[in-house]
Order: C-alpha cells, then structure tokens, then sequence
C-alpha cells in the first residue's frame, strides 16, 4: 500500500471481505469504473463479486452497470509436491458453498446471482458446476439451480455471423 492509504481498489475488496456496505458505496461513489470493478482482486484471484457473494454487499455490486457476473477465481494451492488446488470457481460456486453454513440468505444470494445472469453451467477447473457444491438436503437450493440451468439450456445462443442487413438469398444483378 502506498503512503496515502488504501487505493480504490483495495478500499472496493475491504468493503466487500466486511460487508461494509457505507464503504462500498462511498468506494462506488468516489470512482466507478469498470476497471475498478471487474479488474480489482485479491491475491487469490478473486474479485469484488468472489468475496461478496456471501454477503448483502453483493446486491450493491449487482446493480452496478457492467459487472461481470461470472468471473473465474485464479486460486491456486500447493498442498504437497503432487499435489495442486486449482478452484476456478465463479461467484455463484461460492454462494452455494455458503448456503452450506446459511441455507436462507445462501439461497436469497443464489437467487439474486441468478437474476443477475450468472450461468449455472459453468464448471470449475474440477469440472463442477455450483450445483455439485449443493446440500441435497436442501431442495429448494437444488430446485433453483436446476430450474436456472434448464433455462439456460433452453435459451437459444446468439450468434452474430456478421452478416446483418445482407440477405443470402438475393440476385446481385
């Protein structure tokens, strides 16, 4: 850190690690720009959006225009020799692995992270999906992410083959 205090940055990651909603929004308020808010991390990699997933600040960034709602984790662990963590996970992999500890606002944040557009199909670099993080006791949590992927899977992809205006069909003559 500089001698003149945490930057943007760090002030936005602080307030999200405390769910210091006043400072998040005071960060948001003195700087928003996309850089700061999909570009800023920790050194695990993570972003805003990560570390507050588990918590209400979430719905603050949520609402910022231009958020990246699934970004990938670049955590990374030696446990031994032979032996390397490497998560990828997106904001939505946390949310539900939180769920774990606080069914309901887990549930409320999923739901809200959902809303927002984050992809249930997404898989991890252990190729998981949030959903393979779920309690299955916890059915209305399950219930959620199947319902979301569903949609998502019935959602026609869009595809710009940059031919717009031109029709294939017409004589040139």
């Amino acid at each position: 850190m500089s001698s003149q205090g945490a930057s943007n940055g760090e002030r936005l990651l602080a307030s999200c690690r405390q769910n210091n909603i006043e400072l998040l929004q005071e960060t948001l308020d003195k700087r928003r720009s996309l850089r700061l808010l999909n570009g800023s991390s920790d050194s695990l990699g993570r972003t805003a959006l990560h570390i507050a997933a588990p918590y209400e600040c979430v719905e603050i960034l949520l609402d910022q225009e231009g958020l990246e709602v699934d970004p990938v984790d670049k955590f990374e662990s030696m446990k031994n020799e032979s032996t390397r963590l490497i998560l990828g996970n997106t904001p939505l992999h946390e949310a539900v692995y939180c769920a774990k500890h606080d069914p309901e606002t887990g549930l409320r944040i999923v739901e809200i992270l959902l809303d927002a557009g984050a992809d249930p199909r997404v898989k991890n670099k252990q190729q998981r999906k949030p959903i393979d993080y779920a309690d299955y006791t916890q059915t209305e949590l399950t219930k959620v992410l199947r319902h979301a992927e569903l949609t998502f899977n019935m959602e026609p992809d869009v595809v710009d083959d940059g031919d717009e205006g031109e029709d294939s069909c017409s004589d040139s003559n």
